[in-house]
This record gives structure tokens, sequence and C-alpha cells, in this order.
């Protein structure tokens, strides 16, 4: 059965791949699969594939117990290990997290008294100055609203949790430099603390009242948890969705069938999201 999972996958995906890009451009889409299935997941992922193959096709008999379950616990890993980074799936669930936020349009935002934006997108070069990292979208919106004169004033918000961030620097003072690189003037920003969503959200509380229209920006996929975690403080922001991980069109390609640490990355991302979810975070 696992011999035919593999033959069947490898049939689908280059199926998929000549409708996709046509059969003129195949020979582009080869050599992309042959790339990713070099990077170390595709690898080592192939490397198991051949394993399972292997471990079905030349297999003696009588076989020991302790041999069957050694198998059916390699077909596991297998199946595990696609699954996890499997470009299908990430897609599917950030498009999940984030539905509600991709008809939002920067352009037609109203005019807001502040922003917010959420700590977690910023990262520090070798010589220490700051950079986007990974949800660092969150930054260039605040710099596309407050240039389109959408808000006046921004609120930057994280600090340091020792022991886990070695940028040397809290994130709302990271967001707060960069900003100030890109036009930004610093009389227009303010920074506040928070290790994470929920304590952001709690001196957020504090700080705003009801009649306050305030944006509030995070990543599309964090805002659904982020503005529920809000509520629980009466904050109630206008949400503005950054860092949308899944493409418009969600049609899978050739290469969304080999597993990569770029979608195992985005899997986990949501998972945390659920997992805040069924623990009340």
């Amino acid at each position: 059965m696992p011999v035919m999972a593999l033959l069947t996958l490898a049939a689908i995906g280059v199926g998929v791949g000549i409708r996709q890009v046509g059969p003129g451009n195949f020979r582009m889409q080869v050599e992309k699969v042959l790339t990713h299935l070099c990077f170390p997941f595709g690898l080592l992922w192939l490397t198991l594939s051949a394993v399972v193959l292997w471990s079905y096709v030349w297999r003696e008999s009588p076989e020991s117990v302790v041999t069957i379950r050694l198998r059916r616990m390699l077909v596991v890993i297998w199946i595990g290990m696609y699954l996890i980074g499997n470009g299908v799936i990430s897609k599917r669930a950030t498009r999940y997290l984030d539905r509600d936020y991709c008809q939002i349009n920067l352009d037609e935002i109203q005019p807001l008294d502040a922003v917010v934006v959420l700590g977690g997108g910023m990262a520090t070069r070798p010589d220490g100055t700051p950079q986007l990292d990974f949800g660092g979208d969150r930054v260039v919106v605040a710099a596309r609203l407050y240039h389109t004169n959408k808000v006046k004033k921004i609120i930057c918000t994280g600090s340091l949790i020792p022991g886990l961030d070695r940028t040397g620097a809290n994130q709302s003072q990271l967001a707060i430099d960069l900003l100030e690189q890109i036009a930004v003037p610093v009389d227009a920003m303010s920074a506040i603390g928070g290790r994470n969503t929920t304590e952001e959200m709690a001196i957020l509380g504090k700080m705003f009242d009801a009649d306050d229209r305030v944006g509030l920006i995070t990543s599309a996929w964090h805002l659904k948890r982020a503005l529920r975690l809000a509520a629980n403080e009466g904050f109630f922001p206008v949400p503005i969705p950054a860092d949308f991980r899944a493409p418009p069109d969600l049609a899978p390609t050739v290469l969304d069938m080999i597993p990569t640490s770029d979608a195992a990355e985005i899997n986990a991302v949501t998972t945390k999201e659920w997992l805040a979810w069924l623990v009340g975070r």
C-alpha cells in the first residue's frame, strides 16, 4: 500500500505540474522540483521515501514482529513528515485563519486616532541595526497608513523575553527605529511593553476607551486571536491585516506536493493559533 501511495503521489504531482504550467514549461518545473528535493527537508523526506519503498520491496519471509512494527513506524513517520511540510495544507490552514480579513483594503480604511503595531516582526542585523523579520509586513503597513494620512499616531508593542530573545532590543523599539528610517517622525510614535499578545492587550485595554477609533495591525493569521484577546480586555480595535501567508489562488502546484521547511513553519504557526484558542489564550 505505501508503494502504491508513493507512485500515485508522483503521478498526481506530474499531472498537476503539466496542467499548471503547460507542457512548454515542464522542464523548468522539473528543475524546480529537483531543487526542492535537494533542500534539507525535501532530501530527508526523499531518503525516508526510499527507505519505506525498500522495506516493502525487499523483505524476507517469514518476518519477525519487530520488523513489521518497524516498517509500520517508518510509514507513520513518512506520512507525518509529508503532512507537516505539505504546502496545500499550510495554505489552506492559513486561509482558514485569515479568511475574514482578505477583503480589507488599506486604501479604504477611514482615518484613525491611532494604530497599534503588534510586536513580532522585527530582528537585528549583525551590526545591531533593525531589519524586518517573519511578520515584518506589520511595520510596513503602519508606514503605509501614516504616509497616506490614515493615521497620525503609531503605537509599537513588544518587549524582550529574557533567555529567549537575542535581538538585544525590544520589538517596539526596533520597529520605531526602522519606521524613523522610512520617514515616520519620532514624535508620531510611542512604545509599550508586553511579552506576548495577552499582556499587550491587557495594556491596550487600559489605554483606550470604547469611543477611540484605533486600528490594530498584526499578521492576518494572528488577527482573529488578537481581536479575541482584545475583546476580553474591553478593547475593540479596527482590524488591519498584514503578512498574509496564503496566496490569492489556493490551487495546488507540483511544488506543494513536496514537503518543505517553509510549509512546516507555517503549519507550526497555525497550530500555535489553534492551541491558543483551545486554552483560551
